[in-house]
């Protein structure tokens, strides 16, 4: 896979490895799918949008009672999430009213 992006001019990056951060912390747009980990620092001129797949098929954290995910509780991990995110898509609204 990493050979036929390449050939069209799109680089693939392991997530988590060095090049990895290095690339999150110099990216003008983040779009993700999925949870980030915690220790990832948003940059200020990074415009993060934050997609949620599978939104209608699983919980949300902010809809969750408890968060367990070591070095946080449920109260600080809502707070981060939500001060990191710029842009968030919800595909109903369930998802918008969890998520405003």
């Amino acid at each position: 896979m990493k050979h036929r992006l390449r050939k069209k001019g799109i680089y693939y990056i392991n997530r988590l490895s060095l090049k990895w951060i290095f690339a999150m912390a110099r990216a003008e747009y983040w779009v993700v799918n999925s949870r980030l980990p915690l220790w990832v620092p948003k940059p200020d001129h990074t415009t993060y949008l934050q997609t949620w797949h599978g939104t209608p098929l699983k919980r949300l954290a902010m809809d969750m009672d408890e968060v367990h995910m070591p070095g946080t509780n449920t109260k600080k991990y809502k707070k981060r999430i939500s001060q990191k995110r710029s842009i968030e898509l919800g595909l109903s609204h369930f998802s918008k009213c969890l998520l405003d």
